[in-house]
């Protein structure tokens, strides 16, 4: 079945230019970068990256979790720190863009703009399930398993990081435009 012509019900994947972004790939470059690069350790070393990583591991329990099964616990409390960290920036990084922001909102009309904070609960829950739901451990592991491979490790809390960014930026609008959507309020700006 063909696509009628300036049909907006189907979109092609290639015109969202966000992941077009350099600066969208920045915290995945920068943590391949440390971990195989041969610099985590020398990185570590630094008295505010270890204070940062181990007040993060402290505060969070599940980075601890995640060292505890890894082969190698102090590159996985890096990894996972990092991806806290970059869950922040790509909150900030997604809120800031337009598009994003005017589907949300053009998604909430008539009774379903009252049930907006399903889909912000559940992009934060699942990237919060990611970051914090460390898998059991296989014993016998046919594959590379979650906690042998540092590729997996980066790989996986990346992507946990943007699900929780984008639940953040959604929870942003959301909070931001609540009259707006609840009350039919004209936006302030």
């Amino acid at each position: 079945m063909l696509k009628p012509p300036g049909s907006k019900v189907v979109e092609s994947p290639t015109k969202d230019r966000f992941f077009q972004r350099l600066i969208f790939w920045v915290p995945l470059a920068f943590t391949s970068v440390l971990v195989f690069g041969g610099l985590s350790e020398g990185f570590l070393n630094l008295r505010w990256a270890n204070a940062l990583v181990g007040g993060l591991a402290e505060a969070l329990p599940s980075i601890e979790k995640w060292a505890q099964r890894s082969y190698f616990p102090p590159v996985t409390k890096l990894i996972f720190s990092l991806a806290w960290l970059f869950s922040v920036f790509y909150g900030v990084l997604i809120a800031r863009w337009g598009p994003y922001r005017r589907a949300f909102l053009r998604s909430l009309v008539n009774r379903r703009r009252h049930m907006a904070v399903l889909p912000v609960a559940t992009m934060i829950g699942v990237g919060m399930s990611c970051l914090t739901v460390a898998f059991p451990e296989e014993p016998d592991c046919t594959r590379k398993c979650l906690y042998e491979s540092p590729l997996i490790q980066v790989l996986y809390s990346s992507a946990g990081s943007a699900f929780l960014g984008y639940g953040l930026a959604m929870l942003y609008w959301w909070l931001r435009h609540f009259s707006r959507i609840h009350f039919d309020r004209p936006a302030g700006n």
